[in-house]
């Protein structure tokens, strides 16, 4: 999946390192917030893993590989 879409893999480590925040995420990238919500959508939709879903998060005390 991440073949086909690298940008959704370097979201989602950007996203998961500032702890969930899409404008951190954004600015890092250089996007709009909108664009980081529509990557994490699609990405939800491809594989079933929402990070904007607290409940499917890591805690912030457990080891994240996504976030390295």
């Amino acid at each position: 999946m991440f073949d086909r879409h690298p940008d959704w893999e370097e979201t989602l480590r950007v996203y998961l390192r500032h702890r969930c925040d899409r404008r951190l995420t954004a600015a890092e990238l250089h996007l709009h917030s909108n664009s980081v919500d529509y990557r994490l959508s699609r990405l939800a939709d491809a594989c079933g893993f929402d990070a904007t879903d607290p409940a499917q998060r890591p805690s912030p005390t457990q080891p994240c590989a996504y976030a390295t």
